[in-house]
């Protein structure tokens, strides 16, 4: 048995078995293929997670003041001018870092031009450093994927710099949702 069975060919990639997320519904309306529409990321864990997210903040809201601080008006005056406004700004955040686009690298991407070096008019002299060449994702058709950017293999794009897949906000941490993410923990 050879070692290359068990990992696939490399020219046999994309047929290699699917992640666990689905694409698209909707016909194309959401998800995280190329030809989405809108960026949502169904992944059933990450959804079941969010799910939790929303649910742990949602039921505070209702159980604090009902149960908790009922019988003394210092703690509701409290719980209404400090914890309200700061759930709602958890929730928001939690519905923005899931619902923004993380910063994936669309089909048919390109690399910037390079400016010229000083003292460089055709173009033909080499940089003092090695040349660099562009990298392709084998993952995203070969398609280009620019410096510090990675492939997810749960949302099945590469991301411009890709932090992580975040179960609890069910979408990857990328350049564009990164602040939402670190409002929605902190």
């Amino acid at each position: 048995i050879k070692f290359n069975q068990f990992l696939g060919n490399k020219n046999d990639r994309n047929t290699m078995a699917p992640t666990r997320a689905i694409r698209d519904c909707c016909n194309k309306a959401v998800g995280t293929s190329f030809g989405a529409k809108t960026w949502l990321s169904l992944d059933p864990t990450g959804l079941c997670c969010i799910s939790l997210s929303f649910g742990f903040h949602l039921v505070a809201l209702f159980v604090i003041p009902n149960h908790l601080i009922s019988y003394n008006k210092f703690t509701e005056i409290v719980y209404g001018f400090f914890y309200i406004p700061t759930a709602i700004l958890a929730i928001t955040n939690l519905v923005m870092a899931w619902t923004t686009d993380p910063g994936a690298v669309p089909m048919g991407a390109r690399p910037l031009p390079r400016k010229q070096l000083d003292g460089e008019e055709d173009g033909t002299a080499l940089l003092k450093s090695k040349r660099l060449r562009h990298r392709r994702c084998h993952h995203c058709n070969d398609n280009y994927k620019p410096p510090r950017a990675h492939h997810d293999s749960v949302t099945g794009r590469c991301v411009v710099k890709f932090d992580h897949y975040c179960l609890w906000i069910c979408n990857t941490v990328g350049a564009h949702n990164h602040k939402f993410f670190i409002l929605f923990i902190f």
